[in-house]
């Protein structure tokens, strides 16, 4: 683990994760360079050179196993607001930025040729976190403003190509505001986690608001909890969050997201602290809460469709044949967006006989909003066991479900109708 304490980057290795030690300065700001701010102190006797390391490991092949992303020079905390505090008009405002360096084995590192990376004269650079989207790797980061005006940095973000050598376009996250940044990307549910710092109270935020089901990129997403002083017994200095995920590789669909983070009574009195957030939904959360149909036979609600007895059955009016004429279609929703990965349609059954199950059928997806169906595609699958069961796309998210018949299927009496007994959705 890569941490600063002071102006350096000390190394500590672990053997269980709990426990850390070694504690050896491995970074440290160039004297007289931008990285440098004339050593004079800033902040509680901290002086300002190195802070934020955010390290990377690169794929099997690459000329450095590592690469680190670091904030240096101008102390950043001077910045971010304009109020005065003990040392910050001291400093170098010509230094500062963000910074790339390489290593092999954590310890002895090489810097970028063409460092800084980023740094905003006037204004601030923070080194934020490295998040891979969908296999693609991106470094989001603090920077802009006008320091002088009191107006604080906004969150960027630069795709990294290869180790580190090369960037995408940068892009510019106006919508995330500056007090945001992604915690991981949650591939089983195709979003980001996000942390906010929320409650200023001079510059440490009071508490973190964490968020899930984030595009990653323009919307926070969905408030999953607040942390704050009822959580750790502090009231002020939040911030280096960082995540523990139990689960299967990128599956976050888990027990919990445990989030580690610094806190403390005061500036520069921090110790860690973390809190377990549960990372699943609920079965319940999966639960039919309403149903719509257009095409319904007397005494055949579409209520049936989720009042948890599969012997009540929802039944369309009688087709001519098995073409679906009248346009019939049955929708079911639940109470908020989720991943879901399983459909189950539960069929009419006379005996061991499903019947009134449809030869085939487009199956639609839902936004939150209802305000569009995306079609995920035609099936066949027919009932086993009187359930039909359909896989859907990993990373599919929805709040409900649309089935449209393509080929209408048989009554026990040979008659053409769409008949269903409960619908289920799974993750």
């Amino acid at each position: 683990m890569w941490a600063t304490v002071g102006d350096r980057v000390l190394y500590f290795t672990s053997t269980n994760g709990q426990k850390w030690v070694g504690a050896n300065p491995v970074f440290e700001a160039l004297p007289g360079t931008w990285e440098d701010d004339s050593g004079k102190d800033s902040i509680g006797g901290y002086r300002t050179g190195i802070s934020d390391p955010k390290v990377m490991q690169n794929p099997v092949g690459s000329t450095y196993r590592y690469t680190m992303y670091y904030t240096a020079g101008h102390a950043p905390n001077c910045t971010s607001i304009p109020i005065q505090i003990e040392g910050c008009q001291n400093l170098n405002p010509q230094s500062g930025g963000m910074g790339v360096a390489f290593s092999n084995d954590g310890i002895t590192w090489t810097r970028w040729s063409w460092n800084p990376l980023r740094r905003y004269p006037g204004g601030n650079t923070f080194a934020g976190n490295v998040v891979e989207i969908n296999g693609k790797r991106y470094l989001y980061f603090l920077g802009g403003g006008n320091q002088a005006a009191g107006e604080g940095p906004t969150l960027r973000t630069l795709e990294i190509i290869g180790e580190g050598w090369s960037y995408g376009v940068e892009r510019v996250l106006t919508s995330l505001g500056g007090n945001t940044m992604p915690l991981f990307f949650d591939a089983q549910a195709g979003s980001c986690w996000m942390a906010e710092n929320v409650d200023l109270v001079g510059l440490s935020p009071s508490a973190i608001n964490i968020y899930n089901e984030s595009d990653c990129f323009n919307k926070r997403g969905t408030l999953l909890a607040k942390i704050d002083k009822s959580m750790t017994g502090f009231s002020m200095n939040f911030g280096a969050v960082a995540v523990n995920r139990s689960g299967n590789g990128q599956r976050i669909l888990a027990p919990s997201v445990q989030l580690i983070f610094a806190t403390g009574p005061g500036w520069a009195s921090w110790q860690m602290a973390s809190v377990a957030l549960d990372a699943s939904p609920e079965v319940s959360d999966y639960k039919i809460v309403k149903v719509e149909a257009n095409n319904v036979l007397s005494g055949w609600s579409a209520q049936n469709l989720y009042d948890g007895n599969k012997g009540t059955v929802y039944s369309s009016n009688r087709f001519e044949d098995s073409r679906n004429t009248n346009g019939a279609l049955v929708a079911a929703w639940m109470k908020s967006t989720l991943p879901v990965g399983s459909l189950k349609l539960y069929a009419r059954t006379i005996g061991t006989n499903a019947v009134g199950f449809p030869k085939s059928y487009n199956v639609y997806t839902s936004d939150s909003v209802h305000a569009e169906w995306k079609l995920v595609g035609t099936y066949t699958n027919q009932p086993v066991a009187g359930i039909a069961t359909i896989g859907l796309p990993a990373g599919t998210k929805t709040d409900g479900i649309l089935i449209i018949p393509t080929e209408i299927g048989k009554d026990d009496l040979g008659l053409y109708f769409l008949q269903l007994a409960e619908i289920e959705l799974s993750p």
